[in-house]
């Protein structure tokens, strides 16, 4: 729902020079983002919030099978972007079930180069928990799973909003997940906005999508730095894990080349052969 220009705008303001976006289960403008930071001074980390059906093959496609989850999934380098970029490809391709969804086999096969989180309240355990109802000790497996595919490559994403008991709770256990574990937890803003006055263009966009009214606090904006060390004084490395994913997050060169099919035309230039089919096309 944001722009680009009013993100890098805010971005400049606050000094940052690394800035993570991600889109839901697709890629499609990330080099366009890309470019308009490079232009600006500012590193895009490109990124995707990926639809995951955690609990089952992407290949089953039944009402029995619609539950799906949120990951967030960072790109740090150019392998992490071709393999971000597979990624979000083939939950099209074979995972595709009303949204473009990824399975625990593609996150263990695509996953090098790529730095993953637990996502917002649609996470797998921030949904488990408050919306399925599952006591914490019925998580032990998904984190352990989680733990066992991607290592020292995922982190527990906390998030603080006004007026959100559930997200709250969310954080209490993730921490606790973090203690037994051994996974970090890092603390991130979720813009969907850039300044608090957007607030009800952007509440308006998502109550016509989901065709219903939309019920959330004026806290999604763009913060400072000041504002998110604040916000959790009391949990310092939450930040400070933040700036260790972007030290990991390199600069990516997008090549801009055309890039076209290579035909078989038996060794006929292929100015010649394209003419030669056209005339045949027209003829028939």
């Amino acid at each position: 729902a944001m722009k680009i220009e009013t993100l890098l705008t805010q971005a400049k303001k606050f000094g940052m020079k690394k800035i993570a976006i991600t889109n839901h289960g697709n890629m499609i403008d990330m080099p366009k983002w890309m470019w308009a930071g490079e232009k600006e001074g500012i590193q895009i980390i490109p990124g995707c919030e990926l639809y995951v059906c955690w609990d089952f093959s992407r290949h089953l496609k039944d009402n029995e099978h619609k539950t799906i989850y949120h990951m967030v999934a960072l790109a740090t380098n150019e392998v992490g972007w071709k393999n971000l970029l597979a990624l979000c490809s083939e939950g099209f391709i074979s995972g595709k079930y009303y949204k473009p969804r990824v399975d625990r086999e593609l996150i263990e096969k695509y996953k090098e180069g790529i730095i993953f989180t637990t996502a917002c309240l649609n996470g797998i355990f921030n949904a488990k928990m408050n919306r399925q109802g599952l006591e914490p000790v019925a998580l032990k497996e998904d984190v352990e799973a989680l733990k066992a595919i991607l290592g020292d490559q995922v982190y527990f994403e906390v998030q603080r909003h006004p007026n959100r008991p559930e997200q709250d709770n969310g954080n209490c256990q993730l921490l606790k997940f973090s203690k037994d574990y051994g996974i970090p937890v890092v603390a991130t803003c979720d813009s969907h906005y850039g300044l608090p006055e957007h607030y009800d263009a952007w509440t308006s966009l998502m109550s016509l999508q989901m065709n219903m009214t939309h019920h959330a606090p004026n806290d999604f904006y763009v913060k400072s730095q000041e504002e998110m060390i604040k916000l959790w004084e009391d949990l310092p490395e939450a930040i400070e894990n933040s700036m260790v994913i972007a030290d990991k997050c390199q600069p990516i060169k997008l090549d801009k080349s055309y890039k076209f099919p290579v035909f078989d035309t038996g060794g006929v230039p292929l100015d010649k052969a394209l003419e030669k089919e056209s005339l045949e096309g027209l003829r028939n």
